[in-house]
């Protein structure tokens, strides 16, 4: 589960209007064009999404239903005060209530189904309260349990409904398609209360030893794969991992799609602005006094780069086929290859047909090594000049992609157009640390002060051992680093004059959409000499007493992925 350092800003509209079925909502009526947008619902209160779900009247006719409420019992959920909500949704729909049965089925029992079908409601309240009464935020396989639960109601008359609620999960997959193959058979429509994803998020590849529950694959993001390039030299964090999608994990909109169903994103609390999500700004020392424009969600521009809610063969596919994610792949391949990115294509072509990739994690070659100055130049040098050439034909083929593209994989290569410009930035000006700065702080170099500079000292236990850099956060673009005193001479002055250009092109067109958020969320790094550290014992408890830290984990949680209006919004916002 990601926990999140960021809290949540306003929503500025609906992402689409109320209504039931999505299926070929796109041209022609192909399911397999329908994408989040098409599947997600407006308005992110728990109210709506039950109101909208308990009360089948404008999609059932008459007659017998059965509703299973598929809970996956996390704190988020718990906190958000799902079991009240629901007492007063079932109060609240009694009469349209009057011909459902409903069952509970809790995510990760041993016997899912907690409750079968009834229409004895205060049974209902009290098996939910039961089943959030321990609740914890952990991972969770909810697939293999909607499977229970469609298996549960095949055969029972009248219209079958779902209700899956998951504010922490959707990322350990089983069997996603056997699952909406099992939600067909059944005639099941699934809908789903889920939190909200981060864009192409691919946290899982690159932290490959977390545990996933037994038989599953921990896919997350809003995408059927991870579109964008992880792991860029000099980024303490991935940008992309950092920006929320506003839309859920994608298996949970592919079980809503592919069944008709909708998809509720839940809000929570609301917070302030911080434009460095890991971090604290240099340029408005996180005070939040100030709120981005581009980080509120615009419906009419985030609408167009929703990810596909295809299966997932498909989506790849379909990627592979496209000139924008070809230009990616290739631009991708090559910065694996000079070391600049540790990851290598998410997809791959065998035999003429698109697949997802046996291998994805590969080697950023850092030059940072010990106190080697001499060195770590050549050696960052080195890879500035693979860096120029595959920045020069990346921005020549993107330059010449026809209009038919699918507008989300163009965003995908103007991410990479930014991120490569952020990564000359830094090995231009990790050069010029190392020829000059650097050893003047080793005192390995004489250095010159000038006044009314004042000369310095470090104390005499004082011992270097290597070299690291803290993040400068492009929230305010590059115009305020341009005016600190960075190493680097005339070469990073055009650097940085060249990524606030594409920087503020990129912002301005993606602006209202996760592609601008992620774009905030890069950051230019600012080296510096490790040293030695001491040990200080902790203190004596008094008393008696002990102390425990508290539980963390570096991956940030769904909960308060968004605001508390009408659609969604950035996590950072």
């Amino acid at each position: 589960m990601r926990r999140s350092p960021f809290a949540a800003a306003a929503l500025v509209a609906a992402l689409v209007g109320v209504g039931v079925g999505v299926r070929g909502a796109r041209a022609g009526g192909d399911p397999a064009t329908t994408t989040a947008a098409d599947a997600t619902e407006s308005g992110r209160r728990i109210e709506r999404a039950l109101d909208l779900v308990l009360d089948a009247s404008p999609r059932v006719a008459s007659g017998p239903r059965t509703l299973a409420i598929v809970l996956d019992p996390s704190a988020t959920l718990a906190a958000a005060g799902f079991a009240e909500r629901l007492d007063a949704a079932l109060a609240r729909h009694e009469k349209a209530l009057a011909a459902t049965e409903v069952a509970v089925v809790r995510v990760g029992a041993k016997d899912p189904v907690v409750l079968p079908a009834t229409g004895d409601r205060a049974a209902v309240s009290a098996a939910v309260r039961d089943a959030l009464r321990l609740a914890r935020n952990e991972t969770r396989n909810v697939y293999a349990d909607v499977r229970a639960a469609a298996q549960a109601m095949a055969g029972r008359a009248g219209a079958r409904e779902v209700l899956l609620v998951s504010l922490e999960n959707g990322d350990a997959e089983d069997d996603l398609e056997g699952t909406v193959k099992s939600l067909e058979r059944a005639r099941v429509r699934c809908f789903v209360l889920a939190g909200e994803a981060f864009l192409s998020d691919s946290y899982w590849l690159s932290h490959p030893r977390t545990g996933a529950p037994k038989g599953t694959t921990l896919t997350g993001g809003d995408a059927a794969f991870a579109e964008v390039p992880w792991g860029w030299l000099f980024q303490r964090g991935q940008a992309h991992e950092e920006s929320s999608s506003g839309y859920a994990p994608y298996g949970l909109t592919r079980l809503a799609a592919a069944t008709e169903g909708r998809v509720f994103l839940h809000a929570g609390p609301g917070g302030g602005h911080k434009c460095s999500a890991y971090g604290v700004c240099r340029f408005c020392a996180g005070t939040g006094d100030h709120a981005p424009a581009g980080e509120a969600f615009l419906p009419a521009r985030l609408k167009p780069l929703a990810p596909s809610a295809a299966a997932r063969d498909d989506v790849v596919a379909a990627a592979g086929r496209d000139p924008a994610y070809r230009l990616v792949l290739a631009t991708w391949r090559k910065a694996a290859d000079a070391g600049l990115v540790r990851s290598r294509p998410s997809i791959e072509n065998a035999g003429g047909a698109w697949r997802l990739a046996r291998a994805t994690a590969g080697t950023a070659t850092s030059p940072m090594s010990g106190l080697a100055f001499a060195a770590g130049a050549a050696r960052a040098g080195k890879a500035l000049e693979a860096l120029e050439r595959i920045r020069a034909e990346h921005e020549a083929d993107l330059e010449k992609l026809p209009d038919g593209c699918e507008p989300r994989w163009r965003a995908v290569a103007e991410h990479v157009r930014v991120m490569l410009h952020v990564t000359r930035v830094n090995l231009v000006q990790f050069v010029g640390w190392c020829q000059d700065a650097g050893p003047a702080m080793a005192e390995k170099k004489e250095r010159v002060v000038e006044p009314p500079e004042v000369p310095w000292r470090y104390g005499p236990d004082t011992t270097f051992v290597g070299m690291s850099w803290t993040d400068l956060p492009l929230c305010h673009g590059a115009g305020p680093v341009r005016e600190l005193y960075l190493p680097g001479g005339p070469a990073l002055d055009r650097a940085l004059a060249d990524l606030d250009g594409v920087w503020k092109a990129h912002v301005a067109r993606y602006g209202g959409t996760p592609f601008a958020v992620a774009a905030r969320r890069a950051s230019v790094a600012q080296f510096l000499l490790t040293v030695r550290g001491t040990v200080t014992p902790p203190p004596r408890p008094k008393d008696g007493s002990t102390t425990e830290p508290p539980p963390t984990t570096d991956r940030p949680s769904r909960d308060g992925g968004g605001g508390t209006s009408s659609g969604p919004t950035t996590s950072g916002g």
